[in-house]
């Protein structure tokens, strides 16, 4: 479980709306980018599994194309936050941190991918149910 609600949360959301997050080359710490990327993780859970939302930051989206574009918006931002994550890893002075971030690292990279496979899942879901809504339409009309 990531970290509760506390003040530096709030610096690093207000950073991240201000455009100074690890995508915008903000100068984060390695400790803001762990921070963002179990943000991310949570958000990108509940885009998946919306029927056991209880976040009320997340709107939930109109369109299955719009959610599966937040998805996939959601997992490229995680992808860059990890990718911002290796010089500060390598660069970390302590071996025994640098061992815990490492293995934290790999952690995250292993559900990055389980959520682009999960992705792939409801893409490929969405495109049968759309040929199958419009094979029925068609039969219907003769």
């Amino acid at each position: 479980a990531g970290p509760g609600p506390g003040v530096g949360q709030q610096q690093l959301r207000s950073r991240l709306a201000a455009g100074q997050g690890p995508a915008a080359g903000g100068g984060a710490s390695l400790t803001d980018l762990k921070c963002t990327a179990q943000r991310l993780e949570m958000t990108i859970e509940m885009l998946l599994h919306p029927n056991v939302r209880n976040d009320h930051d997340v709107a939930p989206p109109k369109k299955d194309e719009e959610s599966l574009d937040e998805i996939a918006a959601r997992i490229e931002e995680m992808a860059r936050t990890l990718e911002a994550m290796d010089p500060l890893i390598a660069g970390e002075r302590n071996p025994s941190q640098r061992t815990v971030a490492m293995a934290r690292l790999k952690n995250f990279r292993s559900r990055l991918s389980d959520f682009r496979l999960q992705l792939d899942a409801k893409r490929q879901r969405q495109l049968q149910m759309e040929k199958n809504s419009m094979r029925e339409a068609l039969f219907g009309n003769r």
